[in-house]
């Protein structure tokens, strides 16, 4: 397959938890780095959701919609989208700018955070 496929694939994930990055701890954000980069993309998802759920964090319709987009119906038998309900509705303009500590993979230390 097109290697530019699996970049794509993995891209997306990346992406979503680089804007929920002021949301999720660095420990945490690490962790789903890792998932990415095994190509764990539903359990990544899952754990996502989980996170965010477990804390009542609020996500925005893009971010939710993004989440629910990404997960295949048939993928973790329908828990993400229950899972996001628990999650309250955040306004755009709520929103800050990611932590550093969060964008950086693989067990990076930042000094900053």
């Amino acid at each position: 397959m097109d290697p530019g496929y699996y970049e794509d694939l993995a891209g997306r994930p990346y992406g979503l938890l680089i804007g929920l990055g002021d949301r999720i701890e660095g420990g945490q954000a690490q962790l789903l780095h890792h998932f990415i980069d095994m190509g764990e993309y539903g359990l990544v998802l899952e754990e996502i959701a989980g996170a965010l759920a477990r804390y009542k964090i609020a996500i925005t319709d893009q971010e939710r919609g993004d989440m629910l987009m990404l997960n295949p119906p048939d993928e973790n038998g329908g828990i993400v989208p229950h899972v996001l309900r628990f999650c309250p509705p955040r306004q755009p303009d709520q929103i800050l700018p990611a932590r550093p500590a969060a964008l950086m993979p693989h067990g990076t230390v930042n000094s900053l955070a």
